[in-house]
């Protein structure tokens, strides 16, 4: 009678069902069964026997979005507040926003943040560097060369606005926590870098223009260099030196 139990229990979680089939060695994993979505690696939270190699493949990645939100709700809702002020203040024009979005910036990552991850590192900030020569540096020869732009030297007041109230604040909110917090993975830097867009896309919203959404590209150099270092310092750096260049070309 023992005997049959068992082999009732262990069918249910071994196969007879396919509610839970475990790869590698070892049996049951409890964490599997109390969260299917935890890791796609030791379960698969559905029986793959009969379907087409692209269906197994929509339905994983199906599981994953889901295990995504589910595990990372709290820095997607922040994300949804940030956007939602980021919009307001470049519709409406609210200058108290100017101050409060940065805040914000800074208290988030502070809050939930184990390390803030910053770091002053010399390979770190040659990378950036390397960033800047390779990408904002050509942007700038092109407007002065060719499209015979000039450059605008602008007031010690405005760089430290650049870097405190922008630059820094943003990188330590889009990189250092939100991609932080999704992984920090290739695909993640696309994912970051298209939240960063939608948040200075205010005024391609309201009047079309199409400027807000070429950040996307910096975006992603800034996204990467994060990802190649886990340090926001040559990030900010990059993204200092990048606006500090298309603000000051006319």
């Amino acid at each position: 009678m023992k005997y049959k139990e068992d082999t009732k229990i262990r069918g249910i979680f071994t196969g007879s069902r396919g509610l839970l089939r475990t790869r590698g060695r070892g049996d049951f994993q409890p964490e599997a069964l109390a969260n299917p979505l935890l890791r796609q690696d030791c379960a698969s939270p559905l029986p793959l026997q009969g379907r087409s190699e692209e269906g197994a493949e929509a339905s994983s990645f199906f599981f994953f979005v889901l295990h995504a939100i589910k595990t990372h709700y709290i820095a997607l809702c922040w994300f949804v507040v940030v956007l939602s002020l980021c919009l307001i203040q470049q519709i409406y024009m609210i200058r108290f926003f100017s101050l409060v979005i940065p805040a914000m910036l800074y208290l988030i990552p502070a809050c939930y943040l184990r390390r803030l991850p910053v770091s002053v590192k010399t390979t770190d900030i040659f990378l950036g560097i390397l960033g800047c020569v390779f990408f904002v540096l050509p942007f700038v020869l092109i407007k002065v060369v060719v499209m015979k732009g000039t450059f605008v030297s602008p007031p010690g007041m405005y760089i430290l606005t650049v870097l405190m109230l922008n630059a820094l604040p943003e990188e330590l909110f889009f990189r250092g926590y939100l991609q932080e917090s999704l992984g920090n993975r290739p695909w993640t830097v696309a994912l970051v870098s298209a939240m960063f867009t939608l948040c200075h896309s205010g005024r391609f919203l309201v009047g079309g223009d199409i400027t807000p959404l070429l950040t996307f590209f910096p975006s992603l150099m800034m996204g990467w260099l994060y990802l190649k270092t886990s340090n926001v310092l040559p990030a900010v750096l990059f993204h200092f030196v990048a606006n500090l260049a298309f603000t000051s070309m006319r």
